[in-house]
């Protein structure tokens, strides 16, 4: 299932709350940001409880992480990474990656398995078309 909203009301200061479940054969993964004060990421092993996970600091290249709201003001307004590091690739003329046909292979992904759901079947990414 994949959902996506914007206009659920959510309890926290920010009207927001993200929470993504991803789950595998041998494992899942839950992740909660309330744009407030819990960002956090846990993690099971088949057969084993969740317990929570620790983000290697690479993956925060120097963000603070003392309040949700700072980590988000370092991650999208000052680190040139994600959606910040895809404009200034744009306004300096330089390749990056996801390019747009990344974007389009993931929402072919997205429209096929919405699909399935819908058909009750088994889509292949390659039935989707433009």
């Amino acid at each position: 299932m994949i959902h996506a909203s914007t206009l659920a009301y959510e309890p926290t200061p920010f009207g927001q709350l993200h929470e993504l479940d991803f789950h595998g054969d041998d494992g899942a993964l839950h992740c909660r940001i309330d744009w407030d004060a819990q960002q956090l990421i846990r993690g099971a092993k088949r057969g084993a409880p969740f317990e929570d996970l620790t983000i290697p600091e690479a993956i925060w290249a120097g963000a603070r992480r003392d309040t949700v709201h700072n980590t988000y003001r370092d991650v999208f307004r000052t680190q040139d990474t994600m959606a910040r590091r895809w404009v200034t690739a744009i306004a300096h003329q330089e390749p990056v990656w996801p390019d747009f046909a990344a974007g389009a292979t993931i929402q072919r992904v997205m429209d096929a398995a919405i699909l399935s759901h819908e058909e009750r079947r088994w889509v292949e990414t390659e039935e989707i078309v433009a």
